[in-house]
Formats: C-alpha cells, structure tokens, sequence
C-alpha cells in the first residue's frame, strides 16, 4: 500500500511537474512574445494614426496653398473681364507715350461661357514712325498680361504726316509712315 500510495504521489508530483514545466517553459515564453507583439502592433497603430494625420495636414495646407499662390499666378497674366476699360486705357497710353495713333478691335465677350479662361481675338493698328512702334512693341511685351499674337503686319504708308515724335525717337522719312497690325488672341477671367 505504501508503495501503491508513493506511486500514486510519484505520479501526481511528475504530472504537477509537467504542468508547471510547461507553464514555466511553454506558455509564459509565448505570452511574454506575444505581449512584445502586441506592444508592437500598438505601437505601429499609434505611428499610423500620426502618419495620417500628417498626410491630411499636408493634402489640405501644402496643396490649398500650392494652389492658391498658382491661381494667383495665373490670375497675374489673365485680364479681369470688368477691366476691360483699364486694359484699353493701358494700351492707350503706351501708345500716346510712343506718339503713336491706335486702333483695337475687341469683340464682346459671349454671355454663355462658363470656362475660367476666356481666349478672345484681338487686333492692334499703330500708325507712326519706326522707332516709336519698336518702342510700342516693347512696351507691349512687358504688359503683365498674357497677350498671343499670331499676325503681325507691317505697311509703309504715304501720306502727310505730323511730326508727333518725341525727342528720343527717329522721324519717319518725309510723308511716310508705318502702320503695324498685330492680330491674336487676349485672356480674360
């Protein structure tokens, strides 16, 4: 009986030993590693959830603010539609500074466009001598608006001319003048 009882002990100590042995070496290793796993994941979250949060903190100001400072350049070269009369009287002037006559021909805007950018053809006659409408076209060219012109057409004319050249520039010859036709397109917005 004794022997039947150390048995019996013997028994239930190996199978207590195997359970703790296996608590010991088994499953504590594996929760510590899963414990670091799981440290890690959340950790990872964490990095994803700021990660996004800067991607939506750049796509909303980086790019609204690329955006506008473009939409501003852009509005630079286009000339505003309720100007129309600012941008004659500029043209105007550079041709009065020149001594120059001008003549535009604008065609009216159509009521229907809904594009940003409007493309109208225009069309600038300047009369005078040569080193005036050289001066003009210079002048012109540094207009902050975006002006394409596609034609450009010189004709020497002869008729009586008055001497409207200022002291920098050169007199055409006796009875002659150029008359310069520049055809293209203007952009309005």
């Amino acid at each position: 009986m004794t022997l039947r009882v150390n048995k019996t002990f013997y028994l239930a100590v190996a199978i207590i030993l195997v359970i703790v042995g296996s608590i010991v070496f088994v499953f504590i290793p594996y929760q510590e590693k899963n414990e670091e796993i799981l440290a890690t994941l959340n950790e990872k979250r964490v990095d994803l959830t700021l990660l996004k949060e800067q991607v939506q903190k750049i796509d909303t100001t980086d790019i609204t603010s690329e955006l506008t400072q473009a939409e501003n350049q852009l509005n630079s070269f286009l000339i505003d539609k309720t100007e129309i009369l600012q941008f004659i009287s500029t043209l105007e002037g550079i041709a009065e500074k020149h001594s120059l006559e001008i003549t535009i021909d604008l065609d009216e805007f159509p009521d229907d466009n809904t594009s940003p950018v409007i493309e109208q053809p225009i069309s600038i006659k300047v009369d005078g001598g040569y080193a005036n409408i050289i001066g003009f076209v210079a002048e012109l060219e540094s207009q902050e608006y975006y002006l394409s012109f596609q034609q450009l057409n010189v004709t020497v004319t002869t008729s009586p001319v008055s001497n409207k050249t200022n002291s920098t520039t050169l007199p055409p010859p006796t009875g002659q003048t150029l008359q310069l036709t520049l055809g293209g397109n203007s952009y309005w917005r």
